[in-house]
């Protein structure tokens, strides 16, 4: 498979001289609000189930916004370590993870109260990432090298670790893509894909470099898989277990989202993504015949872009380190 190199700084539009196959039709992205509430970086985003937004920061804080009115709402400081990832389960329970290695389950009582109402203590260093699968249970993924399972006692409601799958790295990103099959990243280069059920690893992906940092699986579709590392994003077939094809460009990645999976109302999108690098670049591709297509960038940030997410009305919000959240409409 022939390397592929991109460079779209030198110029954010078009870029026919970088691919002569690319879309002409792309989007154009235009900030509209500033969101400087927290002290340091922001590590994480996550749209409500009310379709307000949460942030997560290394100031130990998670700030909720109204994506209607642009404004916060409240401000979570009962935490004292930074908080690396955050999610909402489908009972409405805020679940975020923190480098003091434990999990966090918190009630939002309404827009000025809070209970945290759990924690789980049960892994050793870093938690990167939890998540809920299909059948409501929990996964967590640790840099102590494990992915613990945790299932909710029908008797209290607080749930309890069941399970764990021990490997020899560190993980840093966990994504299911099929029912009870995890593919997870780590400091070498191979993606495992793990059958929960057996408790082993079934498919072991070889990749053109290692994880450094969360956040970096992306699911497109029932067939396709995107996975970035340092300065690669790979195209993965989950049905065949193998690389389609790859890239290289210029600055190292952050974040990744895609269209279709955060915004269900987008379905005619599935073929796009969008990138965010470490110059606050923020960049739409496109997938077409199993390649990946540039399609249009634009720098929103002074620094690395940590996560992105898209909300109900189609906008696009982002996380940097900036300190900053920003809600940018697409033209």
């Amino acid at each position: 498979m022939e390397e592929e190199k991109i460079n779209y700084e030198n110029n954010n539009n078009n870029n026919n001289s970088i691919n002569k196959n690319i879309n002409k039709n792309h989007h154009n992205f235009n900030i509209i609000s500033t969101l400087k509430f927290h002290k340091e970086i922001v590590y994480c985003l996550k749209i409500l189930n009310d379709n307000n937004i949460a942030s997560s920061s290394y100031d130990s804080s998670i700030n909720i916004y109204s994506l209607i009115e642009l404004k916060l709402i409240m401000s979570i400081k009962a935490i004292q370590m930074p908080i690396l990832y955050i999610d909402q389960l489908k009972d409405n329970t805020l679940i975020c993870c923190s480098s003091d290695s434990k999990i966090y389950l918190i009630k939002l009582i309404n827009n000025y109260m809070y209970e945290i109402i759990q924690e789980l203590i049960n892994h050793t260093k870093w938690v990167n990432k939890i998540i809920e699968i299909n059948n409501m249970n929990l996964i967590s993924c640790s840099f102590d090298n494990k992915m613990k399972i945790w299932k909710k006692n029908n008797i209290n409601n607080l749930y309890i670790n069941i399970d764990e799958i021990k490997f020899k790295e560190r993980i840093f990103d966990i994504t299911e893509i099929s029912e009870n099959i995890i593919i997870s990243s780590h400091n070498i280069n191979f993606l495992n894909v793990t059958d929960l059920n057996k408790k082993t690893i079934i498919h072991k992906i070889k990749v053109k470099d290692k994880s450094n940092w969360n956040n970096n699986l992306c699911l497109i579709n029932k067939n396709f898989l995107i996975f970035a590392a340092n300065n690669y994003i790979h195209l993965i077939n989950i049905i065949e277990m193998k690389i389609v094809f790859f890239i290289y460009i210029d600055n190292k990645i952050g974040s990744i989202i895609s269209f279709s999976n955060e915004n269900n109302n987008n379905n005619n999108n599935n073929e796009i993504f969008l990138t965010g690098d470490k110059k606050g670049n923020l960049i739409e591709w496109k997938i077409l015949n199993e390649k990946i297509i540039l399609s249009y960038s634009k720098c929103v940030h002074g620094n690395w872009i940590n996560n992105i997410k898209i909300d109900k009305f189609n906008r696009i919000i982002t996380a940097s380190e900036d300190g900053l959240v920003k809600v940018i409409e697409i033209i």
